[in-house]
């Protein structure tokens, strides 16, 4: 899904650059999770 570098030039672009990464990669992670209900 993502470059296995960072394309950003400066240190701290690099760091927003890999934030945003783990806050979509989450973001993915949870659209494909089962929702679970309890069933009584």
């Amino acid at each position: 899904i993502f470059s296995g570098k960072p394309d950003a030039g400066t240190v701290e672009n690099q760091k927003t650059e890999v934030k945003i990464n783990c806050l979509t990669l989450n973001k993915f992670i949870g659209i494909g999770m089962p929702h679970a209900y309890k069933v009584s």
